[in-house]
């Protein structure tokens, strides 16, 4: 029951000794090192293992560790390491959880626009102010294809905001009394 709802998850969970030999990663996990890390799943990734160093160097265990980075254009990952402490007598364990931060926007995105897949892929990387020729080289297409894509998610999203002027979120006024409180 336990591995299946680790398996559910939309994160990479990866259960690693204090001398850095993973021990168990869910499916995710194991699809990020394939993907993401280009690493096997019996090995821990070096962009992980150089967090977990990181964060044993530390000295503070009590305190989990955030990190941030982005490996390409199209990759933003997070990593959050924490320790979990076991029985009394067993050796504590780092937690760590990947985020593949960009998958998640990509999806959020794709959903609130009605956006194809590679429309959003488009848009991500349109957000990161990549040229069309930058896009067209890093998804291997076209460059009337990007302008396509462009075309169809600019569209996509000035139609979204027509239909849904309520999607913005609007503050009440204050007055000046109320933002001194």
């Amino acid at each position: 029951m336990q591995f299946e709802v680790l398996n559910s998850l939309h994160l990479g969970i990866f259960v690693v000794s204090q001398d850095l030999q993973p021990l168990y990663l869910n499916e995710q996990a194991d699809h990020l090192c394939e993907t993401l890390f280009k690493s096997a799943p019996d090995r821990l990734p070096q962009d992980v293992l150089v967090a977990c160093q990181e964060f044993l160097n530390l000295g503070t265990p009590q305190v989990p560790l955030v990190v941030e980075y982005q490996p390409s254009l199209i990759q933003w990952v997070r990593l959050h390491i924490s320790l979990m402490k076991g029985a009394p007598n067993q050796e504590a364990l780092l937690l760590v959880v990947v985020e593949d931060c960009c998958e998640v926007e990509l999806h959020r995105d794709q959903k609130a626009y009605g956006l194809t897949k590679r429309e959003a892929q488009v848009w991500m990387l349109l957000r990161s102010q990549c040229t069309y020729q930058e896009i067209a080289d890093q998804l291997k297409i076209s460059l009337n294809t990007v302008k396509t894509h462009a075309k169809n998610v600019y569209l996509k999203r000035r139609e979204f905001v027509k239909q849904k002027p309520d999607n913005l979120l609007r503050l009440p006024e204050m007055s000046p009394l109320m933002l001194a409180k």
